[in-house]
């Protein structure tokens, strides 16, 4: 029997109890949230069978796991030193704001815009696509690597101002 789970664990510093919320059925039964969710250094995981729908605004300072699929139409908050691994689909049609370290194993499906800031980094791996029909800013002082497969709209890459002398 398949068990689609989000699993929230605080880190030793937090002081909020930790929780888990598993869901088991015969066929996968997907979560849709709008309320914000905050993960302070944790780690929330959606398993390979599992259907998280954010439409709210989620924040991430510890680790997000996606096997599944993911869906964005709000906003993402990958702070820094927040870690999102997506090993299944992630797709966005609202923002992913990230500060912190994005690594796609899986599909990324971008119909909305991805702010890598600066100390942002984005990892495209070999057995990886993007396919992006919206934006990518890869601001100053942020790292994007694409070893993987890209498609559609190119990364827009921000210069970094430089200061002459004078």
């Amino acid at each position: 029997m398949p068990v689609i789970s989000i699993i929230v664990v605080p880190s030793i510093t937090t002081p909020a109890v930790p929780f888990t919320t598993t869901v088991s059925s015969v066929t996968a039964v997907p979560l849709t949230t709008s309320l914000p969710i905050e993960n302070t250094g944790g780690t929330i995981s959606n398993n390979p069978v599992g259907f998280f729908t954010n439409s709210g605004t989620l924040s991430n300072d510890g680790i997000l796991n996606n096997d599944g699929s993911l869906s964005n139409s709000n906003t993402i908050h990958n702070n820094f030193g927040g870690t999102t691994f997506n090993d299944g689909t992630l797709s966005n049609t609202g923002n992913i704001l990230n500060a912190g370290t994005i690594s796609n194993n899986g599909t990324l499906n971008n119909y909305g815009t991805i702010n890598n800031n600066p100390g942002g980094i984005i990892n495209n791996f070999t057995t990886a696509t993007i396919n992006n029909n919206g934006t990518i800013n890869n601001k100053c002082g942020a790292t994007f690597i694409n070893t993987g497969t890209f498609n559609g709209n190119p990364v827009n890459y921000e210069s970094c101002a430089t200061k002459g002398l004078h």
